[in-house]
């Protein structure tokens, strides 16, 4: 798993609940690595659910709640640094193009990359299915970047997880787009 992911993980954990946590995180979770990631590395994405559920367990949140969060704010932190695949377009234009587009993108640059597959179909105008796919136990990041990409475009969303497996490798949303958020 992609060094980015990790930084992201524990700078959102560094500005929500602060260093320590962050350091007892670590010191649970026990990485390889002593939690010395890079943005360009490669690491293994054990690493990262060890210090989820340290995270939970510290902060006494549940892990799903705290996986969506990150999802949601992950979306923003990758819409921040690619605004050309995320301007003047709607969430069911970027998650239609996610797989054939932006994770393309992604290959590219790093073509070890070992991505998640989100499969994108409408079933009606306004409403989609998403069979998330990935080797890694997170869904409810998916479901969080889901959530996130709506926040983002200020759409409002109604996301419904119709299953997800107990692994939380596999997942199935029904995403229905309810008008534009009024700012």
């Amino acid at each position: 798993m992609k060094g980015v992911i990790f930084c992201e993980f524990i700078e959102l954990v560094e500005s929500t609940f602060g260093l320590e946590v962050v350091d007892d995180i670590l010191r649970i979770a026990a990485p390889a690595n002593g939690g010395a990631y890079t943005r360009v590395g490669t690491y293994d994405h054990a690493d990262l659910v060890d210090m989820s559920v340290a995270l939970s367990g510290r902060v006494q949140i549940p892990l799903a709640e705290l996986l969506e969060t990150f999802g949601r704010a992950l979306y923003s932190r990758l819409a921040d640094s690619r605004p050309d695949l995320t301007a003047d377009t709607t969430v069911i234009d970027i998650l239609e193009r996610l797989d054939g587009v932006i994770h393309a993108d992604v290959r590219k640059l790093y073509p070890e990359a070992e991505l998640p597959r989100f499969d994108c179909r409408r079933i009606g105008e306004d409403t989609f299915r998403i069979e998330y796919r990935s080797d890694r136990p997170f869904a409810r990041v998916a479901y969080g970047l889901i959530l996130g990409c709506g926040e983002r475009l200020a759409q409002r969303l109604v996301v419904e997880i119709v299953s997800e497996s107990g692994d939380g490798t596999a997942a199935c949303f029904t995403v229905t787009v309810l008008d534009e958020v009024q700012v």
